[in-house]
């Protein structure tokens, strides 16, 4: 609230300061042309139903992980054998 009446009080010094600059706004369409809206309808990123970071780190856990699961339950049966 503070900053809001100050802006008020230096409204005359504001005034002056924007006066001192003359500033062309040029003009933009409206309307997209349809050429912009079928390209950004076309390159507009998909929607993936799934996170992609979640399925990221699930993915690469059981590619790191099931070959280690998988030497560990064929080679215990086998070392169960030679023990008996």
């Amino acid at each position: 609230m503070k900053k809001h009446n100050e802006l008020w009080k230096n409204e005359k010094v504001l005034m002056e300061k924007l006066d001192e600059y003359k500033v062309d706004v040029p003009d933009f369409p409206i309307h997209k042309s349809t050429q912009d809206r079928i390209a950004n309808w076309m390159f507009a990123p998909a929607d993936i139903p799934l996170p992609e970071m979640d399925t990221m780190v699930k993915s690469a856990a059981i590619t790191v992980y099931f070959p280690i699961l998988a030497a560990a339950f064929t080679t215990l049966p086998i070392l169960l054998f030679l023990v008996m």
